[in-house]
């Protein structure tokens, strides 16, 4: 939820099915936290997959680092 959440601030297009990004072509342009207007591209799946990818390097190297909850 935390990383959606932050994601989703920074203007990521999190849809249920890539075409519906082209439906809603609003969210892709959003203000983040600073003001700053943003655009996210169709490309930025591979941004995401790469932020996934390093956070679960992370994980494996330093795996007492890390503190999680559970969400109810």
């Amino acid at each position: 939820m935390l990383i959606e959440r932050d994601w989703v601030r920074q203007g990521y297009p999190f849809a249920p099915d890539p075409s519906d990004w082209q439906k809603n072509a609003s969210l892709l342009s959003s203000k983040s936290d600073f003001g700053i207007s943003s655009t996210v591209d169709y490309d930025s799946g591979a941004a995401f997959a790469l932020f996934l990818d390093c956070t679960h390097q992370l994980l494996v190297q330093f795996p007492t680092e890390f503190a999680f909850t559970e969400v109810s």
